[in-house]
């Protein structure tokens, strides 16, 4: 028999899979759980930390808030939200537990958790949004919700850091496949232009190097109009 029709909500990513996957035990470092911040993130914000005090920063899907850490690190009040309220318990369980001299530790008061859903929250506007294995989570059809979604969650002159993964021939999902052109095909007809790209990135900056996939990363850095 086939599978039951995707309905709207699940193409959407309101899954009963990350429910039930978090329910099960996702360990560090395991299965889509990085285990630290995404080195490609990490290494950009280097060299452009926040660019003023109090700018706001978001990443939808954080998991265990790794990546909302490291842009809270970089001066930015950042918030992390997910679906699965669970998550959300882990990654304020992995700020509480974090050792004095962790480099995530200091500024983890910068840091906000929500539990909810990024079409409707009530999140306010951003200066940069992080957007890390979020947009291969949802169904293909409904990638332009997301775009207009995440640009009008974008202040004025505000970026989106797009980590484009998995690049690779693999059908179905999630995650689903994805290309640096199905990005900027999203995001440029919203007005927004290219900063920054890496396609792919150095090797040394691949997202998940031992995914099953086999997947290349890219790197893009958006920039929403004044």
């Amino acid at each position: 028999s086939l599978p039951p029709a995707m309905t709207d909500a699940t193409k959407e990513g309101r899954s009963e899979q990350w429910a039930s996957m978090w329910g099960k035990g996702i360990p560090k470092g395991g299965g889509f759980d990085t285990g630290d911040a995404c080195i490609a993130l990490s290494a950009w914000l280097q060299a452009h930390p926040a660019p003023s005090e109090g700018a706001r920063a978001f990443v939808p899907g954080c998991g265990r808030g790794y990546d909302t850490g490291a842009l809270a690190a970089a001066g930015y009040n950042a918030v992390g939200l997910d679906l699965v309220d669970q998550a959300i318990d882990e990654a304020k369980k992995f700020f509480a537990e974090l050792p004095a001299g962790h480099p995530l530790a200091a500024s983890k008061e910068k840091v906000e958790l929500v539990a909810g859903d990024f079409f409707e929250a009530e999140l306010g506007e951003f200066d940069l949004i992080f957007d890390c294995t979020f947009l291969c989570a949802l169904h293909p059809e409904a990638w332009e919700k997301w775009a207009d979604r995440t640009v009008s969650l974008l202040k004025p002159g505000g970026r989106l850091v797009s980590l484009v993964f998995p690049i690779c021939d693999k059908e179905g999902g999630p995650p689903y496949a994805l290309l640096p052109d199905a990005v900027k095909g999203l995001i440029e007809p919203r007005g927004l232009t290219i900063l920054e790209e890496q396609n792919p990135v150095p090797e040394e900056l691949r997202h998940m190097p031992k995914n099953p996939f086999g997947a290349q990363t890219a790197f893009i850095v958006f920039q929403k109009p004044q």
